[in-house]
């Protein structure tokens, strides 16, 4: 109990904390929170807090872990903040400096926080759990933690996506899907746009979004045909994921310990691992747990950082909430539209406006090969976009030479981002050949239709003519030179 300063009245100070409505004493709690961080990576299930502390009933056992859970969770939000700080400062301090877009980049990013991101699937759904029906239409980690269709379709593994920054912190959030909307949201709680990060092919969706990306592919084959892999395909070019890949062995084999657990309270042993790991990192919050004595460790300048709701409220706030099968459906699709609200669409020009509403009207019936094609355009786009740096003048040779594609494909997106005003375009004809600059207008990445019918290739053609400026360039002559037999 406190007594209050101004009305000494007499108040827990349990009120409006994980600890409320606790019948079990307060040691038991600090005991098992001190067991959690000190047994990493190893974890510690309900059946085994039973135990430990002699209890007679199981739920009281789960019901303790929950509020330990709860109270990381809320740690957990602190070290995002904290982390997302210090990251920005380091992207200042370098000048939000661009990493070498091809070639090696090891000395590049020597000095740099390096981040890897990367997804897993936890548990998956057994063949008992899916009424003994095998998922013969659907492949990969998302498929694997659903049941079939005609078993209910509901989810019953779990998703995390895992961010990992090289030789320290790791964070995990709870996803239904892999689509690219779930990694940027999970990243933009711990990434500036300017810091470095590495990730597999599967995230080709970041470019654009962030200036410093750098994807490894694992499926690369091996030149020789006697080997099926290159070896390359684990590291090349100083780039690689390697240490997202050793969390998510970590993560796995801790928690195989429980077998399996409801996938609507993910997002809470997620979280409590990730703060059993994290801790050592943040000193001050590690001495207020362990107890150091020092008045100044006891300050609470972070711990203060943490609100306090109702336990219930509070639990409730770090569920998870899973997807049906209708809501899976149209967002496993919705990877090539934009997630704008209408007040931020208004705000854009009107010829911007118009091209990303008849891009997100448009890929609801995209089907077949202009679908691929459109795919990969979108891959060509974003790297396009991620080149570019805004309001300065760039030649599309240089750009093609980067990126390592040929010039009719970039020509081809430059034409499009223009004609949604994305780019100031100048074509200038030099010798009878046309030499073309442009310039990006808006940092923000921005999704619009890439490929047209076959009819509709001419009027694009003239609508660039239109809406691109032709300039002929000046000839250097300046007369004959010093000297010459000619003067």
């Amino acid at each position: 109990m406190g007594k209050c300063p101004i009305c000494h009245s007499q108040r827990s100070l349990a009120k409006n904390t994980p600890l409320q409505g606790l019948h079990l004493p307060l040691s038991y709690f600090s005991y098992i929170l001190h067991e959690i961080i000190l047994s990493y990576p190893n974890v510690i299930t309900s059946k085994a807090i039973q135990r430990r502390l002699n209890l007679k009933s199981y739920p009281s056992a789960w019901l303790l872990k929950k509020r330990i859970q709860a109270f990381m969770s809320q740690l957990n939000d602190s070290f995002l903040r904290q982390t997302k700080e210090a990251l920005e400062l380091e992207a200042k301090q370098n000048n939000n400096e661009k990493m070498p877009f091809r070639g090696d980049v090891s000395k590049a990013i020597k000095q740099r926080v390096i981040v890897n991101i990367d997804s897993l699937a936890i548990f998956s759904v057994g063949v008992s759990a899916n009424k003994y029906r095998s998922r013969y239409r659907h492949g990969g980690i998302t498929s694997s933690i659903y049941r079939s269709v005609k078993s209910g379709g509901e989810q019953v593994g779990s998703l995390a996506s895992n961010i990992t920054i090289k030789g320290c912190l790791s964070f995990y959030e709870s996803h239904p899907l892999t689509t690219s909307d779930y990694a940027i949201s999970h990243l933009s709680k711990v990434l500036s746009p300017y810091n470095v990060l590495m990730a597999d092919e599967a995230y080709s969706s970041l470019f654009g979004k962030y200036r410093n990306v750098r994807l490894i592919n694992h499926s690369l084959k091996a030149k020789r045909k006697i080997h099926t892999f290159s070896r390359e395909r684990w590291s090349k070019e100083g780039v690689n994921s390697n240490a997202v890949e050793g969390a998510n062995g970590v993560l796995k084999t801790a928690m195989r310990q429980y077998r399996w657990f409801n996938c609507k309270y993910s997002q809470l042993y997620l979280n409590e691992f990730a703060v059993a790991k994290n801790l050592k990192f943040f000193k001050m919050e590690k001495n207020i747990i362990f107890g150091v004595n020092s008045e100044r460790d006891f300050c609470g300048n972070r711990i203060g950082e943490i609100e306090h709701k109702n336990r219930k409220e509070l639990l409730k706030s770090f569920l998870y909430t899973p997807i049906n099968y209708s809501e899976r459906k149209y967002l496993e699709s919705s990877n090539l539209k934009n997630s704008l609200t209408q007040d931020e669409l208004n705000k854009l020009p009107k010829v911007l406006q118009s091209a990303i509403k008849l891009n997100d009207y448009s890929v609801n019936y995209l089907r077949g090969h202009r679908l691929i094609r459109e795919r990969k355009y979108r891959f060509i786009y974003r790297k396009v976009y991620n080149y570019l740096n805004k309001n300065q003048w760039t030649d599309l040779n240089n750009v093609s030479d980067a990126i390592g594609i040929s010039k009719s494909e970039c020509l081809h997106i430059i034409k499009k981002m223009t004609l949604a005003n994305l780019l100031e375009t100048i074509v200038y004809d030099e010798k009878g050949r046309d030499k073309v600059r442009i310039k990006l207008r808006y940092e923000s990445f921005y999704q619009i239709l890439l490929t047209s019918e076959k009819e509709e290739l001419g009027i694009i053609e003239s609508k660039f003519k239109n809406k691109a400026k032709f300039r002929k360039k000046k000839s250097n002559y300046t007369g004959f030179k010093r000297g010459s037999k000619y003067e």
